[in-house]
């Protein structure tokens, strides 16, 4: 079974596949671009509807369900009328069911969820609709970083950091990395976890500590001795690119500076 992650990246990655066919249509003058928003309105239906049941479940987890027929979400704006772009908001409404055996209003309003952390229905569908929002919306391990992978050659190399059960982006990063032919480097805390089973070279930094929490002044240090042993493997490079970095900490406008002598600070409204 597919955990909530795994759900909203497949539902993504079908999502972007189906979109740029419809561009590749466009290009190829087999569609006309003013007839590509039902197509684009059809496909943001369908991963609406994917997405729904997994993030109904993923919330049901923690705050269980209530009585009723659920949620149904109404499309407004470009994906209502079938106009849609691949830069157009989703204007979305969230419409909830009260079980038509409620006595009163005031009675349903009472009633909370069966989860180990109940909600009153107002509560629950408000965070349910957020959830699905950020279901649509927030980014996910699968963004960026695997993105950038693909262009991953043997001439780069790749460093991952995790420790313990370690996350699951920075595993598949040198495990991606790595049959592209890349060279791979795990920083983690135990030469058995997961990344580094799959790094060809491992450092080991402890984060035991004897507090709740995990101490990361070996990982760092470990990381500052990388950068140092890379700027020292170029000198020329390293001044070049640290130059720009140089005049922002002397001069950027972000520091704070003390009022030179003399001069008063501007008065506010009527001061």
């Amino acid at each position: 079974m597919l955990d909530f992650e795994d759900a909203l990246d497949i539902v993504r990655r079908w999502t972007k596949d189906r979109q740029f066919q419809v561009g590749v249509r466009v290009l190829r003058h087999v569609s006309d671009p003013e007839a590509t928003g039902a197509p684009l309105a059809d496909i943001a239906d369908t991963a609406i509807a994917a997405l729904q049941p997994s993030v109904e479940q993923e919330f049901a987890r923690q705050h269980g369900r209530l009585p009723g027929d659920g949620i149904a979400i109404i499309a407004l704006g470009k994906l209502g009328s079938r106009e849609l772009t691949v830069t157009s908001d989703l204007d979305l409404i969230f419409v909830y069911d009260v079980p038509s055996g409620e006595a009163s209003e005031e009675s349903w309003n009472s009633r909370l969820s069966d989860g180990a952390k109940p909600l009153a229905p107002i509560h629950y569908y408000a965070r349910l609709a957020q959830r699905l929002i950020n279901g649509i919306t927030a980014p996910t391990g699968e963004g960026l970083t695997l993105c950038q992978l693909r262009a991953v050659t043997p001439d780069d190399a790749c460093l991952s950091i995790g420790f313990r059960r370690c996350l699951r982006v920075p595993v598949d990063a040198a495990r991606i990395a790595r049959t592209r032919g890349a060279f791979t480097l795990a920083i983690t805390d135990s030469d058995s976890t997961p990344l580094a089973r799959r790094a060809e070279r491992v450092l080991l930094a402890p984060i035991d500590a004897e507090s709740f929490a995990g101490s990361y002044v070996g990982p760092l240090a470990a990381i500052n001795a990388l950068l140092v042993s890379c700027a020292h493997a170029n000198p020329e490079r390293t001044l070049a690119l640290l130059k720009p970095t140089e005049a922002e900490y002397r001069d950027g406008l972000r520091w704070y500076r003390e009022p030179a002598p003399g001069t008063r600070r501007a008065k506010k409204g009527n001061e």
